[in-house]
């Protein structure tokens, strides 16, 4: 019988090892504010109770196996936020969590996690973007640091998007709808550029994740139009400048963050004419031809006012610090004379951009 030995010594150790291990499902939170109560609840039942360290962490077991003999079971996770109080809630599919307290933000997890003998859950209790780690026995050091962002790289861009004060710059090419039109008007030998390069900047503070409000200052090239008819012709140039305000609502994604926007823009525009004519002569009915000398004529049409504005767009935050944007956006133009003149814009402008965006403050 000897050589039988070993093998159940093994069989024995491997029970051992087991039966510990069904009892070791275990729920490490981080990111609480210091000495703040966390409580673990197992659908309406709070299972545990703890005090976050000076780091904020605290660590609760779930031991499934002494509630209902059971080894894994599949969860929702909920996180309550209240005051300096952090309830983490683990539910089951087709039950409903308690209602949260008076006074408590909740913010549920998306997903249904497997909880198995051994596994192991870093939940991030913040107030803004909590989320979830999970694995199936002791989790890696750097899934308990003090930041996020090594855990972000590793478990590909789960780092959640800024909040806070941004500043951003860009340029692409805008288009307006009726420049050339309008100054052409009825001359067919007209041409002109109605797309050209834009740059712009501003500032966007994001009041959380979902929402925030935007301003920014906006410059197109002038557009340039040349028209000649006959015994003339003519050039005209549009200078326009646009400062926006605008709010914005989001669907994060991680590092990535998509956005549409609505708000209004204020336009400051020019519109230059210098139309010169040319010599000409007039036979009367007694044969005397009369020469006429040609000239040249100036137009001036200063304008500003209010319009509409809306768009979309999406950013990627390459780092924390760090991020790129691309965008659409479509302003009206619609103002009347700033020296009191007759005349007035109605147009519109599209404006296609790419840029950076620069988080100043924060880590």
């Amino acid at each position: 019988m000897a050589p039988w030995r070993p093998l159940a010594f093994a069989a024995a150790l491997n029970l051992t090892l087991v039966v510990g291990v069904t009892t070791a499902q275990t729920v490490m939170v981080t990111k609480a504010p210091r000495g703040a109560t966390i409580e673990l609840a197992l659908n309406a039942a709070t299972i545990g109770t703890a005090t976050a360290d000076n780091t904020g962490k605290a660590t609760l077991l779930v031991n499934l196996s002494s509630r209902g003999g059971r080894t894994e079971a599949d969860v929702q996770i909920f996180v309550d936020v209240c005051g300096t109080l952090r309830r983490v809630l683990l539910v089951e599919p087709g039950l409903q969590p308690e209602l949260p307290q008076i006074g408590c933000a909740r913010r549920e997890l998306p997903g249904v996690f497997l909880m198995r003998q051994a596994t192991t859950m870093v939940v991030e209790v913040t107030a803004s973007a909590p989320a979830v780690w999970l694995r199936q026995g002791p989790v890696p050091t750097e899934w308990l640091g003090e930041e996020s962002g090594s855990i972000s790289s590793k478990r590909g861009g789960r780092r959640p998007s800024p909040t806070g004060l941004i500043l951003f710059a860009g340029g692409g090419l805008a288009t307006y709808r009726d420049a050339t039109a309008v100054a052409c008007g009825d001359v067919t030998d007209c041409t002109g550029k109605d797309t050209r390069l834009t740059y712009a900047a501003g500032v966007t503070v994001w009041v959380t994740q979902f929402l925030g409000a935007e301003a920014s200052y906006a410059k197109p090239a002038d557009v340039s139009i040349r028209g000649t008819g006959q015994s003339f012709n003519f050039k005209s140039s549009l200078n326009t400048t646009l400062f926006t305000a605008k709010g914005k609502v989001a669907l994060p994604l991680g590092v990535v963050r998509l956005y549409l926007q609505v708000g209004a823009d204020y336009h400051r525009a020019t519109s230059t004419t210098v139309q010169t004519h040319d010599d000409w002569t007039y036979t009367d009915a007694d044969g005397v031809v009369q020469t006429f000398t040609g000239g040249t004529q100036s137009f001036t049409l200063r304008t500003a006012g209010w319009g509409l504005l809306y768009g979309g767009g999406i950013e990627v935050w390459a780092a924390p610090k760090i991020g790129l944007f691309a965008e659409v956006e479509r302003a009206t133009l619609k103002g009347a004379s700033r020296d009191g003149d007759e005349g007035r814009m109605n147009d519109a402008l599209t404006a296609y951009r790419i840029g950076i965006r620069f988080r100043p403050f924060g880590k």
